[in-house]
């Protein structure tokens, strides 16, 4: 297996910690998306994860396909992600998730995360997509600036899904008119019927778009994990473009 590592080269470094971890960091500028190092006490126990791949959700689409590995509440009816998303960041904000269900299971915290390995495929002849993780990443870490509290967090982008209740509504309404041409035909008023409209329709066809901080709200964290990115020829999954690896570092029980 081809591994290519990557990584940023920091030209001064201050020492920082969240309030909270037990482990510090030392970073270039307090916007960097991680640490240059990290210092561990003495004390502290370290939880290390597998490598966590995304889950089949998508079974429309075909088995293996990068695709099937990507949520289904993203996509819109066509069955295409959001303008600006890529395969990689969706497989990516899906496997971020699990591993903040899999850290809360052990009672941790993101902010307690010291390091993160992350493994990457290509997406076929695009090349692995570096910027896609990125984007991921910075919704669960390193997203506050330390020096002023301020989020980092982007703007969430709108998906162009609706609900199944809009969808059904909108295949029924061409139905709807016919009836009612047929009874305005029968009975001999045609032109004078109104169109008929169902307030449950018209309630669910408003609703706001469906944006991608509903189905991955992402959390704000402060810390700067130390990241390993690596570019890798394949994944032990087919269809994988993503793997993630950490380790929390956190007080004795």
């Amino acid at each position: 297996m081809t591994a290519v590592l990557t990584g940023t080269t920091l030209l001064f470094s201050a020492t920082a910690c969240t309030e909270d971890a037990v482990f510090s960091s030392s970073v270039g500028d307090e916007t960097d998306p991680a640490a240059a190092g990290i210092s561990i006490p003495a004390d502290a126990s370290i939880y290390r994860s597998s490598a966590l791949g995304p889950d089949r959700l998508n079974v429309a689409a075909e088995d293996g396909s990068p695709m099937s590995f990507v949520d289904p509440a993203l996509l819109d009816d066509d069955g295409n992600l959001p303008d600006g998303m890529t395969i990689t960041e969706a497989q990516s904000l899906q496997v971020l998730e699990k591993i903040e269900a899999l850290l809360a299971d052990r009672k941790l915290k993101l902010y307690e995360v010291a390091t993160v390995r992350v493994y990457l495929a290509a997406d076929g002849e695009d090349g692995v997509d570096f910027e896609g993780w990125q984007r991921a990443y910075r919704r669960y870490f390193a997203n506050i600036d330390r020096d002023t509290g301020r989020s980092l967090l982007t703007e969430p982008v709108e998906t162009t899904a609706l609900s199944s209740s809009t969808a059904a509504s909108d295949s029924e309404r061409p139905q709807e008119e016919d009836r009612d041409a047929d009874a305005s035909d029968t009975s001999g008023t045609s032109g004078s019927a109104e169109p008929s409209e169902n307030p449950e329709t018209s309630a669910t066809s408003t609703r706001a778009p469906v944006t991608v901080s509903e189905i991955y709200p992402g959390t704000e964290n402060r810390t700067r994990p130390t990241l390993v990115t690596v570019g890798v020829a394949e994944q032990p999954v087919e269809g994988w473009l993503v793997q993630v690896e950490i380790e929390a570092v956190h007080g004795k029980d």
